[in-house]
């Protein structure tokens, strides 16, 4: 309670009698102003302890305790008389020294003269005459002094002027009143508040005070608006309960129906929660220091168009799902009608950063979970449905089937994103994504594909790694418009036979920049890079531009370092920078389809081909279809050495050189002059060999090797094409 100091008494006060003795046994009665109700007075300045009333004064006449102290606000009546109540004095009106400025009130009247008037009578205030406490304007001039207009104070309610005013002077009376008790006070005077509604300064105070506050945000153009509205644009979540998941609910539904912030930094250390988390708004969730440990199923669930979720770095952050077959953070969009129309597909937003995406039932390879995801969208499936946008950045996922899940994705960035044991893939995009970008990504002990693409158009890959995957490195079906920059991959196919650390499968116009590919002589890796080139789609179009895949010992893959599927098939893999491909079969299955173009003109083209040969059968190491109303002129540059065998002896070599010109007119395909031409040959085995022939305008280079040794023989072609059709610019 706010108190004040007695100016009666107050401090060290002594009372005499009429006759200057000390008042011994002197009694104080203390009453509410201008009544005879008890009004308690204080010992201290702390307003806990009252006096007694009346107060009894000792043998000196001083009070006990020697201090009176007066509740804030309030006047009082002090009654003093002897310790035989004869009666001393009466003090009305009195308050504590200080006393709150609000228990005073100003007072004014107007009154308009008629002509000659002298007395007015006040029907709206009284004053105290006598006491200087009213003031007096004619015509908004002060009568401080009445050298104008003289006047009496008559009474309380009567001013009485000693001469008569004019018709229509304005007479204003001012005095100022101290309030007794039960008049409103300054806390509850009337305002009108930001928010347009009247209230009081008391109102202030309160849990709703902040409504009536007004907020002007920096800046040109802003618009006003009140604090309390301000403030719930982020609402913090642990003011809603201590379950995570029960509050951070209620702290979405106290936004408004446009979403907006729920700050869950108000929790840390380890929450367990058994309710999901529903994003039915727009939101961004911001996590800080702590683990959330869910049962629920799933652990947050996106519904409406826009959720991010912010935590403070992988190793802060942590959001762990200890259920089987829940999702950590499902994305499932329902319809919604934005404030401008969009197509019937409309843009779902989907952003994760800085967070721990933990399996708690996974460790290492031991793991009871059977389904559930680590990040998860779902193929919209209803009219209205929403294609998601995601932005994952600096997040680490542990454990779950398919670390990210994504169906039906567009113009999405992945950053800096690491899957780790997962019972599926690592990195999973389905049913038809677009403009997808992956940058620094990471696939660990993966039980299934690293990376799994799936109808992916327009997309990008950045410095991606895929580390000890049961199946393929990266696996692309039907994917179109790829580009991969820098990929690496290690100890693919650690589970599952046939796998590559690359395998493409109905795709075109894919670009594979300095890749670094190896597996591992304990594994199961069956090649470097599969191209299959057979099925509805067949893949058209793969450059290969530099880069290492397998060891030069060639034991790493155990089929080949590039093995190209469907001999014969209508596609080409343009190969430049001079990679290299080893696998313990040879660098390159089938090199019919190897291509790399050394200058701007298409018609000048360089092939590479790779063959190995354990006996003396004829075998092709390069192929090329010539083409109708062409003539086209190949240099052949064959090399060969022995490898192994039980004969022989490893190192014997041979080289070869060869001209060829071949023209197919009119549906007839001829060698232009004699046909090959041999410029040079240098061999240590008289029984190798390397020649050309023509069969229905198709070039073949023939070797043939030898009896139990293994051979391993590499061509390099230069062919030189001029059609009927138009001359090549050069």
């Amino acid at each position: 309670m706010a108190v004040n100091l007695s100016p009666v008494g107050g401090v060290a006060g002594q009372f005499f009698d009429n006759n200057g003795n000390p008042l011994t046994g002197g009694k104080i009665f203390t009453y509410s102003s201008g009544t005879t109700t008890n009004q308690a007075t204080y010992i201290s300045s702390a307003g806990v302890t009252a006096h007694t009333n009346p107060i009894i004064l000792d043998a000196a006449g001083r009070v006990p305790g020697g201090e009176i102290w007066l509740t804030d606000g309030l006047q009082y009546k002090f009654v003093i008389k002897t310790a035989n109540d004869v009666l001393i004095g009466t003090y009305d009106n009195i308050i504590g020294i200080n006393s709150n400025f609000v228990n005073f009130l100003t007072e004014t009247e107007v009154q308009t003269a008629t002509a000659g008037q002298t007395v007015f009578t006040l029907t709206t205030m009284q004053y105290q005459p006598g006491t200087n406490n009213l003031t007096v304007y004619v015509d908004g001039v002060n009568q401080i002094d009445g050298s104008t207009y003289s006047y009496i104070e008559t009474n309380a309610t009567t001013v009485t002027f000693t001469a008569g005013l004019h018709v229509g002077a304005l007479v204003k009376f001012t005095t100022a009143q101290t309030l007794s008790t039960g008049v409103t006070d300054a806390s509850l005077v009337t305002f009108t508040g930001a928010n347009g509604v009247v209230t009081t300064v008391a109102a202030l105070g309160t849990s709703s005070g902040s409504a009536f506050v007004g907020y002007q945000p920096a800046g040109a153009n802003a618009v006003t608006t009140n604090v309390q509205a301000q403030l719930r644009l982020t609402v913090n979540a642990s003011n809603y309960g201590t379950d995570i998941g029960v509050a951070i609910n209620r702290a979405i539904a106290a936004l408004s129906t446009l979403g907006g912030i729920v700050d869950c930094r108000g929790f840390s250390g380890t929450c367990t929660t058994a309710t999901s988390i529903v994003a039915n708004k727009s939101v961004k969730l911001i996590f800080g220091d702590l683990v959330l440990s869910s049962t629920a199923s799933p652990v947050i669930e996106q519904q409406a168009q826009n959720l991010t979720i912010e935590g403070i770095g992988p190793y802060g952050t942590i959001i762990e799902s200890n259920t089987d077959g829940a999702h950590a953070i499902y994305s499932n969009p329902v319809p919604f009608t934005p404030p401008i129309p969009l197509n019937r597909d409309e843009l779902a937003t989907l952003t994760v950063r800085d967070l721990y995406i933990r399996d708690g039932l996974t460790t290492t390879y031991t793991t009871t979970r059977t389904s559930g995801d680590g990040i998860r969208n779902t193929f919209p499936t209803v009219a209205g449905g929403s294609n998601t946008v995601f932005v994952v950045d600096n997040v680490k996922i542990y454990g779950f089937m398919d670390g990210i899940h994504a169906e039906q994705t567009t113009t999405s960035t992945f950053n800096a994103v690491s899957v780790l044991w997962n019972r599926s893939d690592s990195f999973h995009f389905a049913k038809i994504n677009t403009s997808l970008t992956l940058t620094g990504t990471y696939s660990f002990a993966s039980q299934g594909d690293g990376y799994y693409f799936e109808t992916t158009f327009y997309s990008v890959l950045n410095g991606t790694a895929s580390d000890v995957s049961w199946g393929n490195g990266y696996y692309f079906k039907g994917c179109d418009s790829i580009t991969m920059n820098s990929p690496g991959c290690e100890q693919p196919g650690s589970g599952i036979a046939s796998s590559s650390a690359i395998l493409l499968e109905g795709c075109q116009y894919i670009t594979v920049n300095s890749p670094f590919l190896s597996g591992q002589p304990t594994s199961i890796s069956s090649h470097g890079i599969t191209v299959n080139f057979n099925g509805a789609q067949p893949c058209r179009s793969l450059v290969i531009n530099g880069g290492k895949v397998g060891q030069a010992t060639g034991t790493e893959f155990t089929g080949y370092g590039l093995n190209v599927a469907a001999n014969g098939s209508a596609g080409t893999i343009a190969v430049l920078g001079f990679p290299s491909f080893n696998g313990t079969l040879g660098g390159v299955s089938d090199p019919s389809f190897l291509v790399q173009y050394v200058t701007n003109n298409p018609q000048v083209s360089v092939f590479k081909g790779f063959v190995q040969t354990t006996d003396a059968t004829i075998t092709v190491v390069f192929q090329d279809s010539v083409g109708a109303n062409t003539m086209a002129t190949y240099e052949a540059t064959v090399s060969a050495i022995q490898t192994g065998g039980s004969s022989g002896t490893v190192g014997t070599s041979a080289a070869y050189i060869g001209r060829e010109t071949v023209k197919v007119i009119g549906g007839v395909s001829n060698a232009v002059g004699t046909g090959f031409v041999d410029v040079y040959s240098e061999e240590d085995a008289a029984a190798w060999d390397c020649y050309t022939a023509i069969s229905a305008g198709v070039l073949y280079v023939y070797v043939v090797g030898e009896a139990n040794k293994t051979v391993k023989w590499y061509a390099n072609v230069t062919k030189n094409l001029l059609t009927t059709a138009a001359y090549p610019a050069i």
